[in-house]
């Protein structure tokens, strides 16, 4: 028995020493430590944006999206974090090791792609105005993330331009180039 043991030991120094794959306990590890990290990264955003003057939402200061992105950042990193406590979240590196090459190009597909959509909106922007280039960018955005449901994706980016118009336009007040639906949604919205 203590000489299947040794063999064992010995065979797991080997597999370290080859480079192969580490053990599922130190994947595990890894994760917790990048949860660790991603936990601290976004406690220092929030008190970063703290020490700036929020004002109110009728007159916004320079820290109020900040402050409202820390929280959201430090709740989002706080679950994923207690999800890899817990152990709920998968170790799924053996699955990205196996990738073919069809998968590989889709994600960079979505990468470029959305890299593109970014850069191409302030361009959009002055011929479409504000609703207009927004729902075409995130149609975009949309399809190159899941390009089986366009039409949902289309009526999704206008919901979205149309949310997103609000909260800027008549929420704080952002001047936005105004085009006939801008017209129609301030009218309708204010």
């Amino acid at each position: 028995m203590r000489a299947k043991i040794l063999k064992m030991l010995g065979d797991k120094n080997k597999r370290a020493s080859s480079g192969l794959p580490k053990s599922k306990k130190g994947k595990k590890r890894k994760e917790l430590l990048i949860g660790i990290a991603l936990l601290a990264v976004s406690i220092l955003y929030l008190m970063g944006s703290l020490q700036l003057k929020y004002g109110t939402l009728k007159n916004p200061g320079p820290g109020l999206l900040p402050i409202i992105i820390g929280f959201f950042l430090l709740f989002c990193t706080s679950l994923y974090f207690i999800k890899l406590y817990k152990g709920e979240i998968k170790n799924n590196i053996e699955e990205n090791n196996s990738l073919n090459g069809q998968i590989k190009r889709q994600r960079f597909i979505m990468v470029y792609g959305s890299f593109a959509c970014t850069l191409a909106f302030p361009f959009l922007l002055e011929f479409f105005k504000f609703i207009g280039a927004t729902t075409i960018v995130t149609f975009f955005l949309l399809f190159v993330l899941r390009p089986q449901k366009i039409f949902i994706n289309l009526g999704l980016a206008f919901i979205m331009a149309i949310i997103s118009f609000w909260i800027f336009a008549i929420l704080f007040g952002v001047a936005f180039p105004f085009g006939f639906l801008e017209e129609l949604f301030f009218k309708w919205l204010w």
